[in-house]
Parts: C-alpha cells; structure tokens; sequence
C-alpha cells in the first residue's frame, strides 16, 4: 500500500483504505466548508470525487476559503479544487463541474456517486439537492457554518432530512445565519 496512506491505517485498516479507494463522493459547494471538505477527501485517498461549484473566488473568499489564494481569484471554485488535487494527490479522480447545481440537473451531476456532501451556501439549493439524493437513493451529509458555529446531520433517504432543521421548504429562510454571524477563518 501506498506509503500516504500509511498513518490511515491505525484508523481505517488496509481493508478500509482500498474501500475508500473504491468510493465516489459528490461534494456540492466549494467554499469555506466545501473546499476544506476537499481537502481532506482528497489526501485521505477517496478515489473519485465529483466536485460542484458554479461560482469563483473573490478577495472575501482570501480570509477562510483553504482553496482561494491570490492566484486562484477569478477562478472557478471547483476548477481551482481539481487543480490542488493534482499537487496533493493526482491518484484521486476529480470531476470538476462549474454549474449551479439546479433541480433541472442534480441528478445527472451526483449520478454514479456513493455518498453526497452538502456545502452548499444556501437553503433553496440544499433542498435541491436533498431532493436528488433522495430520488438517487444515495445518503447525503449536510453540513453548514455560521461564525464559530457549524451544524452536520445525516440525511438518509427515507429519513426527515432538511426538514428537521429548517422545516417545510416553502417556510425556510433564502440563508442561514452566516448573514448575521458572517464566516470568519476556523479559530
């Protein structure tokens, strides 16, 4: 085994490194929290991920975004994580799709993938998403943060899912309370 891995494998086993190996992730979002979640799958040895972000970095990304750099401002967020995967671990397949991920096409951007990662700005999308993961039959974990403040579930698709948090779509609020709280670096 490839000697990377080699301080995965007090935690994860031989057996559970050639899984990760073999397992497709979708992250939605390549932000804050998206694009550190990226970071870790890429360097932990995840073998497919498919990366979502329509938007590009901006100097407010430069204080708490891991991927946004002086260099990547103006780029194409999922573009600039597919880039760093090739510096940190070109054995990982990266799929950069530079859409906003839409009820029109979720399906066919998380088609093929075992595990779904919401780190997506917005509520309206995240709902969108869900509802993808749901029809795919794929399990989803959701993820946002607001200040020094972060919250996580798991999303199965028979279970309640967003719904627990932000109850009915048509109720939720457009964002969450990063508008408030805002989205400084990780302390």
């Amino acid at each position: 085994m490839d000697l990377r891995y080699a301080r995965n494998l007090g935690t994860l086993g031989k057996e559970g490194q050639k899984k990760l190996a073999c397992t497709h992730v979708a992250i939605a979002g390549a932000g804050g929290l998206g694009g550190t979640v990226f970071e870790i799958m890429v360097r932990a040895g995840v073998g497919k991920i498919t990366i979502i972000d329509f938007d590009v970095f901006e100097p407010t990304n430069l204080n708490r975004q891991l991927l946004a750099t002086e260099k990547t401002l103006g780029q194409n967020k999922a573009v600039a994580a597919a880039e760093r995967a090739s510096e940190v671990n070109s054995e990982v397949e990266v799929v950069a799709r530079q859409d906003r991920l839409t009820d029109a096409n979720a399906e066919k951007l998380l088609a093929g993938a075992d595990l779904i990662l919401d780190c997506l700005g917005n509520i309206r999308d995240r709902f969108a998403l869900e509802r993808a993961a749901r029809k795919l039959e794929i399990p989803m974990v959701h993820a946002a943060v607001a200040g020094y403040r972060g919250q996580i579930m798991v999303v199965r698709p028979d279970g309640p899912g967003l719904k627990a948090i932000y109850g009915s779509e048509s109720h939720a609020p457009a964002s969450g309370e990063e508008t408030t709280f805002g989205t400084p670096p990780a302390p």
